[in-house]
């Protein structure tokens, strides 16, 4: 998975690895960085939900971040 998502979009790794980049202001502030930044951050939870099966997708889509998904992916698979 490291590798497909590293091939698809590096930054999009470091994100899941890292957690969600912070965005200070209000959404009604954001500019055109802020909001290519808010997509990333999405596309990365997109990214993991999508590649899990369907048990495992009901597991995770109420966990908030991308972090804590993967988090809890690592946990799940750990040593599989």
């Amino acid at each position: 998975m490291e590798i497909y998502i590293k091939s698809n979009h590096y930054k999009l790794w470091m994100i899941i690895t890292n957690g969600d980049i912070p965005i200070p202001k209000p959404k009604v502030e954001c500019t055109n960085e802020d909001l290519t930044i808010m997509e990333l951050n999405t596309k990365s939870c997109y990214t993991l939900s999508r590649a899990v099966s369907k048990n495992e997708y009901n597991k995770i889509c109420r966990l908030k971040t991308t972090k804590v998904i993967w988090n809890s992916l690592i946990i799940n698979y750990k040593g599989t």
